[in-house]
């Protein structure tokens, strides 16, 4: 440590005006020291502590989210059908929950059956025209303009009033492009209080799905907005911080912030949102 402090204070003597990354590089060459320990022992000496290192957090699988308190809950139903001396099957089992399915998709107003009925007597335009009848409907140009649907039902059936239908207005091949997490959410709480309490709702994961509550700072961000994010969730920082350090108080503090309003609105109407990626692979 002597050593590699010694040499970058000669270093700095001697070459006042070279830069503290070129500075670090030189040193790290001369001592053969990584730079990634350099770095961490000038945190250390300028914090007096070394922070853990900011790793991507997994995404936990449905079966990894359910905690002691729920697996028991789960134990004591399956010990309670025992008990009734009732068998411990899936459909009874799924008595208790409501299962509802909800999903997206698009129609051209173009899409006709290629094929269609025909009166074979009909020989020809005029004798349909004088037997007041058609030679069938004409060919639309075109597939016409683009509808987006999305509906939610169960094994009951579509949820009345729950069929949410416009029109496009790009016309693209893709409708995720018009769908985004205001128009989803507000279907979404218009329609949730028409579900069975105690249900279980089901959809993909499509990234108006998976709107947040509110924005986590990122590397994205400016250091003036991480600064102003940090004290209003009550941490004190230092402005001399640079934008890194400040980061990493950030990455301690926002799984407390990091929820999904799909998941959050329905927790007071005793329904939950699960992912069917996860279902599938559990």
């Amino acid at each position: 440590m002597k050593t590699m402090d010694s040499k970058d204070k000669k270093l700095k003597e001697d070459n006042p005006q070279m830069a503290y990354k070129e500075t670090i590089l030189k040193v790290t060459e001369q001592t053969g020291i990584g730079k990634n320990t350099n770095k961490i022992i000038a945190e250390y000496n300028r914090t007096g502590q070394v922070m853990e290192p900011n790793l991507k957090k997994l995404r936990l699988s449905f079966k990894e989210k359910i905690d002691e308190l729920d697996k028991n809950a789960i134990r004591r139903k399956m010990h309670e059908f025992y008990r009734n001396k009732e068998l411990l099957t899936l459909d009874n089992v799924m008595q208790a929950v409501a299962l509802y399915y909800l999903d997206e998709t698009w129609i051209n107003a173009g899409d006709v059956p290629e094929k269609i009925w025909m009166d074979t007597t009909i020989k020809s335009h005029r004798d349909a025209f004088l037997r007041d009848l058609s030679t069938g409907p004409a060919n639309p140009s075109g597939k016409g303009k683009c509808l987006i649907v999305l509906h939610i039902g169960s094994s009951a059936g579509f949820v009345p009033g729950g069929l949410l239908c416009f029109e496009s207005k790009k016309n693209t091949a893709d409708y995720h492009d018009e769908m985004n997490g205001n128009t989803f959410l507000d279907w979404f709480k218009r329609v949730l209080p028409t579900l069975n309490d105690n249900c279980v709702i089901v959809m993909d994961n499509a990234p108006y799905h998976s709107v947040k509550m509110e924005k986590i700072p990122n590397t994205s961000w400016r250091k003036n907005e991480i600064i102003d994010w940090l004290p209003s969730k009550g941490k004190e920082i230092d402005n001399t911080m640079v934008k890194a350090e400040l980061l990493r108080i950030v990455a301690i503090e926002k799984e407390k912030y990091n929820k999904y309003i799909i998941d959050e609105r329905p927790k007071n109407r005793t329904k939950l949102c699960s992912d069917i990626h996860h279902i599938i692979e559990n």
